[in-house]
């Protein structure tokens, strides 16, 4: 279980494209991780993190549901982890981030595709003390589910905040993608 060291990412002309090195593509495909810092700006992540506690109290500023709401205020455990998946259709600040082009820009240049698509957002919230999430392949829920099956998907994680030891992070092992599941 390691880290990646920090690989150049950089930001193309006005449109807010980003690219890759090629170490880092080469790194990508080799451990099945990468770590890109800073595809948000301060004020992208404050905005984000902004709308955590009204989407999660049900204030959906499109009038749409999530697919699905983990986590009710005053039903729910004060700390369990809370999750919305397709936050996106439900929140104007989590779309501007999910279907964001520096996310789309880094997906094609790491895996070489000409498009990307959004498959599922994961809005998810460790309040201090909840559980972590077990040792888990994203594929097993995701790509196995479609055809060609190699290859058709990547997962994104944004950290909006500090990730320590401490605090909880993803913890990946390298060369895992690899594996059969």
């Amino acid at each position: 279980i390691s880290s990646s060291p920090a690989l150049t990412c950089n930001r193309v002309g006005e449109s807010g494209r980003m690219s890759l090195s090629d170490d880092g593509v080469k790194a990508f495909w080799r451990d099945g991780f990468v770590l890109v810092p800073d595809v948000f700006s301060t004020l992208e992540v404050e905005a984000v993190k902004g709308r955590f506690e009204p989407l999660f109290r049900g204030e959906f500023p499109t009038g749409i549901y999530p697919d699905e709401w983990h986590w009710r205020e005053g039903i729910s455990l004060p700390d369990a982890m809370r999750e919305i998946c397709n936050g996106w259709k439900s929140d104007p600040t989590i779309r501007s981030a999910a279907l964001s082009s520096k996310i789309g820009s880094l997906c094609t240049a790491l895996t070489g595709w000409e498009t990307v698509r959004l498959a599922q957002d994961s809005v998810l919230w460790k309040p201090p003390g909840s559980k972590g999430v077990g040792w888990h392949q994203d594929g097993t829920y995701i790509s196995a589910n479609f055809i060609p099956r190699d290859c058709n998907s990547l997962t994104i994680w944004c950290a909006l905040d500090d990730a320590t030891k401490e605090t909880g992070v993803v913890r990946y092992v390298k060369g895992s993608h690899m594996w059969q599941g």
